[in-house]
């Protein structure tokens, strides 16, 4: 499961050596035994970035041979770069596996090659939504194709690139997992830009990893069709009423509109929060928020109050003392 163990990969090596767009990071001298390594993974037929002793490759352009042409032999070199060890490291990832609550991964190495190195679609969901927050993974496995010093020019073997709006993230395939893509695609729900991410694993065939690719257009295309943007509040909507003895109900309206991506089985809890009610009250004042929430957002909308309350004279007091 290549593409599952290199996506952690990057993200610990980022995580740990942030770079910014722009910045190369520091250079990491490719070692005798680095190239062994490479020759018999290339020898394996393995999938591997060409490297030579004494190469100096910046932290990005190693980064660059992980993710586009996926190099087995590059997440070696950022492994023991990163932490001295590529034990070290694997164990660093599995860490990470379960503070992400990653709860059926288990990683052997950096590469993803060994059998031991399992996943299931979801956890890789749960890692896509951390490591697509980083600016720099979001460019880097966005290019078509990079230049290094002796592989050359290398391309993004994600084949399925600018195709319905995919940016990413990273393909693999392996005879033993068949292949996979796990994947991002900006989308545009009429003036709302929404990033749909999934995880595509195990697709076996004659062309394990092309299937992959091809069944991801397919997901895609499904889910444009089943999701919709929906507005559940509109601002300045009633939505109940404030009564005090002294008053007549004063009605109470949302202080903002609410658009949202909805979709079939989708569910969300709705609950309102009141403030401290402290007399007088202005029209127009928040007088608390209606919580919009579910397991994947929340959101608060401010509920104001449509009329001024003010303090009641003692006549009107006496007479709520009297109704009650």
């Amino acid at each position: 499961m290549a593409s599952v163990a290199k996506i952690m990969t990057a993200y610990l090596i980022l995580k740990n050596h942030p770079l910014h767009l722009g910045q190369n990071g520091p250079d990491i001298t490719i070692t005798k035994n680095d190239v062994k390594i490479y020759k018999k993974d290339l020898k394996n037929q393995q999938s591997v970035l060409k490297i030579a002793a004494n190469e100096k490759l910046s932290e990005k352009q190693l980064l660059e041979g992980l993710l586009l042409p996926s190099g087995n032999d590059c997440a070696t070199v950022l492994a023991k770069w990163d932490d001295g060890t590529v034990k070290a490291f694997v164990d660093k990832m599995n860490k990470m596996a379960k503070l992400l609550n990653m709860n059926h991964t288990h990683y052997a190495d950096p590469a993803g090659v060994r059998l031991y190195t399992v996943s299931t679609a979801n956890d890789q969901l749960k890692l896509a939504q951390k490591v697509m927050q980083i600016r720099e993974f979001r460019y880097l496995v966005s290019k078509p194709q990079a230049t290094l010093p002796v592989a050359g020019t290398v391309y993004n073997v994600d084949y399925d690139l600018g195709k319905d709006g995919i940016i990413g993230i990273k393909t693999g395939s392996m005879p033993q997992s068949g292949g996979d893509f796990v994947f991002a695609s900006n989308q545009y729900l009429k003036w709302k830009h929404i990033l749909i991410l999934g995880a595509l694993l195990g697709e076996y065939g004659e062309r394990p990893l092309m299937d992959a690719l091809k069944s991801t257009i397919k997901i895609i295309n499904q889910v444009k069709n089943n999701i919709h943007l929906s507005q559940l509040f509109k601002k300045d909507q009633k939505i109940g009423y404030v009564k005090f003895e002294w008053l007549k109900p004063i009605p109470l309206i949302t202080g903002s509109s609410f658009y949202t991506i909805t979709w079939p089985g989708i569910n969300y809890n709705i609950k309102f929060e009141k403030n401290p009610i402290m007399l007088p009250i202005k029209k127009g004042s928040i007088i608390g928020y209606i919580d919009v929430y579910n397991k994947f957002f929340t959101k608060k909308i401010p509920v104001r109050i449509a009329g001024m309350v003010k303090k009641p004279t003692l006549i009107e007091r006496l007479k709520s003392i009297l109704r009650i």
